[in-house]
């Protein structure tokens, strides 16, 4: 059993998790608190509260996936 959480830090970031190959949950940034759209993750701790939300721990995740865009250049 592998736990795999997946982190978008930048423009419209959000967290996900997999339990083996199944999405647990996928939130994005902009849907929490009413925050404005394509929100980053600017508060680390906020990838805690979210995997406390659905019952994990930091400690329960096996890998990280981790994403991000600077948004310095459009194309």
């Amino acid at each position: 059993m592998r736990i795999t959480c997946g982190v978008k830090l930048t423009q419209s970031g959000g967290v996900a998790l997999f339990h083996d190959d199944v999405l647990e949950f996928n939130v994005e940034a902009q849907k929490l608190e009413n925050n404005r759209r394509y929100s980053d993750v600017d508060d680390l701790t906020l990838i805690a509260r979210i995997l406390g939300d659905f019952g994990y721990k930091i400690s329960d995740v096996d890998q990280w996936a981790l994403d991000g865009w600077d948004g310095a250049i459009h194309g």
